[in-house]
């Protein structure tokens, strides 16, 4: 741009162009949520929600649901908790015309948990400024995101995106809060991520295997590092 065009933008500007160019890609991938309906998995993980909702359990149809599918699972098939228990939440129970809240829960996930995870780790080990750390996390949030190898099973059905999309966004939000408490000068932000880092642990641990194994490589690695 500075050679050919003779044109220099301020960061500033590049760092809200980054960010309306995340905002307009992601909106025909919210438009096309309207279409996404449930579908195999979805209705036997669904099945317990649906009933607790129309028996009239009211807001603990929620938990009793994730709760018993998840316990019932790990008895029956595996302890994958956090995936399990967020599968009977299909949001598809509540009606059909609702299932598209799933994928845009897996898509803004996806897009706020990247986009944070990069501007964290390049403040604190590349010492970027603020608008180049925006425009950074831009280009790998877009990459990440609208490269996706299949958007269908990440994005648009519901019981295969909460168990792999949904919870690799939580490690990426984990891998920011440690980060952030590796370097983190005040007791009571240091308090307050290290308590989320642990639920988020937590989460974690009941994902998929991939993103326990590499959330388990991460912490070791981080407590080495430390």
């Amino acid at each position: 741009m500075n050679k050919i065009l003779r044109f220099r933008f301020h960061p500033i500007v590049l760092a809200i162009l980054s960010v309306c160019a995340i905002l307009l890609a992601l909106l025909p991938l919210y438009r096309l949520t309207m279409y996404a309906i449930p579908r195999y998995d979805d209705y036997s993980y669904g099945i317990r929600f649906w009933q607790n909702l129309r028996y009239g359990f009211g807001l603990r149809a929620m938990w009793d649901a994730g709760f018993n599918t998840a316990l019932e699972s790990h008895y029956s098939w595996q302890g994958t908790y956090s995936s399990i228990f967020m599968m009977a939440l299909m949001p598809g129970a509540l009606g059909f015309e609702y299932y598209l809240l799933g994928p845009v829960l897996l898509i803004s996930s996806m897009t706020f948990c990247t986009f944070l995870m990069v501007c964290v780790l390049t403040k604190y080990f590349l010492k970027a400024a603020p608008a180049d750390r925006i425009l950074l996390s831009s280009i790998v949030t877009l990459a990440l995101v609208e490269l996706i190898h299949t958007a269908q099973q990440g994005f648009y059905w519901y019981n295969s995106g909460v168990h792999y999309t949904f919870m690799h966004s939580m490690f990426f939000l984990l891998i920011s809060v440690c980060v952030a408490l590796s370097f983190s000068k005040n007791g009571i932000v240091s308090v307050l991520l290290c308590l989320a880092g642990m639920i988020l642990s937590f989460i974690c641990a009941g994902a998929n295997y991939v993103t326990c194994l590499q959330g388990l490589l991460f912490l070791v690695s981080a407590c080495v590092y430390t």
